[in-house]
């Protein structure tokens, strides 16, 4: 089974998965759907590890499954 190489990005208040060797959107989610408050997340860094994406800018620390980037948790 072949697995696409993918590239995880943070722009825009957006978390997306990207295939890298075409650029297509593999799946996008809007960052502020998991905030409780209007503030977005626009910049920040962000860390890939065992099938989880660590999102954390302005004091919020949020968990993102690679798979489809559904929340697993978040830390305010």
């Amino acid at each position: 089974m072949k697995t696409t190489p993918v590239l995880y990005i943070l722009s825009h208040g957006r978390t997306a998965a990207v295939n890298k060797k075409d650029g297509s959107i593999i799946w996008e989610v809007k960052l502020k759907e998991y905030l409780d408050s209007k503030m977005t997340l626009s910049f920040g860094q962000i860390t890939v590890e065992d099938n989880k994406i660590f999102i954390g800018a302005s004091g919020i620390l949020l968990c993102l499954s690679t798979k489809d980037g559904s929340l697993i948790w978040k830390n305010e």
